[in-house]
């Protein structure tokens, strides 16, 4: 499942690479900006700054459309899942406090999978939008 996921999210982060290439009108633009995205994602995923602690208007764009915040959550419900399961966790370990300050107490790692794929479906539409119908014509 780990690299499954890990083959996920560097799908749509190749995906979201081309749809921003494809947006850009030339090849500085898009390798200055890209960076960006990927630093503001990285930054927004919630391993850094926990999901509550992130401010509402930047939440519905640039954590819930992340694809490394969807990637970071099924793979921890995934190391998590044996305790979920009912196995008994150690001493030390407070993962029901954990999954709660993360917000992902009430998730599955499958439900990941499903907004990665559609993560990857959009970029791949979004760049097949802009590759075919709005590129910039060159002379």
């Amino acid at each position: 499942f780990f690299l499954f996921i890990v083959y996920l999210s560097n799908a749509c982060a190749v995906g979201i690479g081309q749809g921003l290439a494809a947006i850009a009108p030339d090849i500085t633009f898009a390798s200055s900006f890209a960076p960006v995205v990927y630093m503001t994602f990285a930054v927004l995923a919630g391993y850094l700054l926990p999901q509550s602690l992130i401010p509402i208007y930047w939440k519905v764009l640039l954590y819930y459309a992340n694809p490394i915040s969807w990637a970071f959550r099924a793979i921890l419900l995934n190391e998590w899942q044996p305790y979920l399961d009912g196995a008994t966790p150690p001493p030390y370990l407070d993962y029901r406090s954990e999954l709660r300050t993360l917000g992902l107490e009430n998730q599955s790692r499958w439900t990941s999978v499903y907004v990665l794929v559609g993560i990857y479906a959009g970029a791949r539409l979004v760049t097949y939008v802009f590759q075919r119908f709005l590129k910039y014509a060159h002379n």
